[in-house]
């Protein structure tokens, strides 16, 4: 088998992430795996999205090679831009872009969780071909947990993000729950880590309790990680996110507010989600007293979701399993 997966892939993002990890492990086994737009020998295309590339496309369908696309989320923080942003129009061109190759090339569509297929499928219609949910997978060679940490009084929160600012709230969350458990009486500590405007660093400074260490190389987040008791996650209608993925690796227990995917990932006791009751599409403030309650249940009997977090990965989201599964879609379309 030989599979085309076009497109560069050294970028920082979680497509490039993704297709890194994909196509070592896809070597691994054996697969073939071309990254240029050819169609000589190819036996399926993945689209991790989409491409601009239309003319290439169209000769795809008509060698009649099967395309399979990888879909996450819609672009929608684009309305709450001015009209005049740059960003704006971008996004509206990429959900346009996106939809056109869902409606008119893909034959089969991969969502990166139920919550990005509920969310296609309202917005643009059902799917004209087939279709499967197949969440991102953790590399566990890189992600995994250091010597178990001795139980003390300190509290350590670490909250990790490509972009902290992507919408303010995935900074101030970390910050105003860390704030909130000392108010408790705990005696707790956050680090951040991601790159971030600022107005979020203008604010981090003025929190004693926390660290921000920038944007750090992927290969030291495990570093990171295992020297923290919790993970909490800022992000809002995330599509299926890899820190809390790597943070349950590690062994650290997720809490988070239930928005987006969150919930399909943390199972199985792994960590808690909380209600955010507050409208999170209009980008309202969540009520943080859900958010506190659901740390301190967790720090109550860390042990025992730091065993489960570990035993979620193992069961549902390593990278081979992953890649077991998009390896079927190609049988099955080829």
């Amino acid at each position: 088998m030989k599979v085309c997966i076009p497109g560069p892939n050294q970028g920082i993002g979680g497509p490039n992430s993704f297709k890194r990890n994909f196509i070592k492990q896809l070597t691994s086994l054996g697969i073939d795996v071309d990254t240029g737009f050819s169609t000589a020998d190819i036996d399926v295309v993945l689209l991790v999205g989409g491409t601009r590339n239309i003319k290439w496309l169209k000769k795809i369908r008509r060698s009649k090679i099967p395309i399979v696309q990888r879909l996450g989320p819609i672009n929608w923080l684009h309305k709450y831009t001015p009209i005049t942003s740059k960003h704006k129009w971008m996004s509206i061109a990429r959900n346009s872009l996106l939809s056109k190759i869902r409606e008119n090339f893909a034959d089969f569509v991969v969502y990166q969780s139920q919550f990005c297929k509920n969310w296609w499928t309202e917005v643009r219609g059902p799917d004209k071909n087939d279709n499967v949910v197949i969440y991102n997978g953790v590399d566990t060679t890189m992600f995994n947990p250091g010597p178990r940490r001795a139980p003390g009084s300190k509290v350590r929160l670490v909250s990790v993000e490509g972009n902290l600012s992507y919408t303010p709230q995935v900074y101030k969350t970390p910050l105003q729950v860390t704030d909130l458990l000392n108010s408790a009486g705990l005696d707790v500590e956050l680090t951040l880590v991601g790159d971030i405007n600022k107005e979020g660093l203008d604010e981090i400074y003025l929190h004693d309790r926390t660290e921000y260490l920038g944007n750090i190389p992927h290969s030291d987040v495990r570093d990171i990680l295992i020297n923290h008791d919790l993970f909490v996650s800022g992000e809002i209608h995330p599509a299926c996110p890899n820190s809390p993925l790597e943070a349950m690796a590690c062994g650290l227990p997720v809490v988070g507010f239930d928005t987006g995917a969150l919930s399909e990932l943390i199972i199985d006791n792994s960590g808690l989600c909380a209600a955010y009751e507050s409208n999170a599409w209009k980008l309202e403030s969540p009520n943080m007293d859900n958010l506190v309650n659901a740390v301190l249940k967790v720090t109550n009997d860390t042990s025992y979701y730091s065993d489960n977090a570990l035993a979620n990965i193992q069961n549902n989201f390593t990278l081979g399993n992953m890649t077991n599964e998009y390896v079927k879609v190609f049988q099955t379309v080829i």
